[in-house]
């Protein structure tokens, strides 16, 4: 993420802005068996740091995020449809599962999106 592509990074992660506006669920890069996304600086545009989460959905406070993620040991690169809601803290390594898997399938018929709304 280069300087001054904060804009970039709003438009990309549905998380968006913190809720102080300090940060942005930036990219998830998609290489190797790391799964993570970044979280970038809203001012600069800088990768600030990096959670382990696929798809960044929702801030729950300034420094947490709903994402979904998928153990890289059981993705594999493959199936990455095969994931659960994960509470992820910036600046830590703790990972609070908030769902079971879904099934690894896009088109599954029983499959579920989350609904998240503002306090």
């Amino acid at each position: 993420m280069n300087a001054g592509k904060a804009d970039d990074a709003v438009s990309y992660a549905e998380a968006g802005l913190s809720p102080d506006g300090k940060l942005v669920g930036g990219e998830f890069p998609g290489r190797g068996d790391e799964i993570a996304s970044a979280i970038v600086d809203s001012a600069t545009g800088q990768t600030v740091t990096k959670v382990p989460g696929q798809q960044l959905l929702a801030w729950a406070d300034d420094k947490r995020l709903i994402a979904w993620g998928c153990d890289p040991k059981k993705c594999n690169g493959t199936g990455e449809f095969r994931n659960q809601l994960l509470l992820l803290t910036i600046g830590s390594d703790k990972v609070v599962q908030l769902s079971d898997f879904r099934k690894a399938s896009d088109d599954y018929p029983g499959r579920w999106t989350p609904q998240f709304t503002t306090r």
